[in-house]
């Protein structure tokens, strides 16, 4: 049996949950009841927070896979062509660093 690898497992649990997510909408839309769409909003929240919490686990992983391997890993801030408040700028620098190890941003 072939091994897989936390990244493949993490990718594989996010398309899952995003399969979910899908189902959850179509629930939503075919819900004939307030009480059908009710339940059916309640499921598709969940669903949406597990597609988040199952991406960021797939992007941690692949960040960790890449460091593991030597490669320099180099994160993303969207600045909105300088309109975004430096606070919040700086705070998500600071997240990449935290979170992923980045080798810089």
């Amino acid at each position: 049996m072939r091994r897989v690898s936390p990244e493949t497992r993490a990718l594989m649990a996010w398309t899952q949950a995003i399969g979910e997510r899908e189902a959850a909408r179509r629930a939503v839309r075919r819900a004939t009841s307030d009480e059908a769409r009710q339940q059916a909003a309640a499921r598709l929240a969940r669903a949406e927070a597990a597609v988040d919490r199952r991406r960021e686990t797939a992007r941690v992983a692949a960040v960790d896979a890449l460091l593991a391997a030597g490669i320099d890993v180099v994160g993303y801030v969207d600045t909105d062509h300088g309109r975004r408040p430096r606070h919040e700028v700086v705070a998500d620098i600071g997240c990449f660093m935290l979170w992923y190890q980045v080798t810089g941003v």
